[in-house]
């Protein structure tokens, strides 16, 4: 969006900027300081031997089992059958491109100002009066 040409680009620069900005900003951020303030925050604490019944061992850690559990599964399966997602992936890239092209929009609609001019042209000579009158009655 930052560069872009014409009334879009007009239009979109500032927007452009501030989000280039900030994608360059905060992927600095989470390569460099991150990592360091989570060297520093997080430390390794023993884990109780009798955990109580809502606690974090109980409730959190066995749902993140399972997604990391469903998560393996869904990689190995699918580094295994690469055919069917490379066919699946091209085929939604089809289906959106062709949905793309039947959507009926325009980035500045026509206006209506509700306006319209008519333009007389009399000969040289014609009294003010009578110009009038002809403007007045459409002719």
């Amino acid at each position: 969006m930052t560069f872009i040409t014409g009334m879009t680009g007009v239009l979109f620069r500032q927007l452009g900027w501030i989000v280039t900005i900030t994608v360059v900003t905060s992927t600095l951020v989470a390569i460099s300081l991150t990592p360091m303030l989570s060297s520093k925050m997080l430390r390794l604490r023993e884990t109780k031997t009798n955990p109580g019944r809502w606690s974090y061992e109980r409730t959190i850690i066995p749902w993140l089992d399972k997604l990391d559990d469903f998560y393996v599964n869904s990689l190995k399966w699918s580094l295994t059958h690469k055919k069917v997602i490379i066919i699946v992936s091209v085929a939604v890239l089809g289906v959106s491109i062709f949905l793309a092209t039947k959507l009926q929009t325009e980035f500045m609609p026509q206006t209506d100002e509700s306006r319209f001019s008519i333009s007389v042209e009399l000969q040289s000579g014609t009294r003010v009066d009578k110009t009038n009158r002809n403007c007045a009655a459409g002719g």
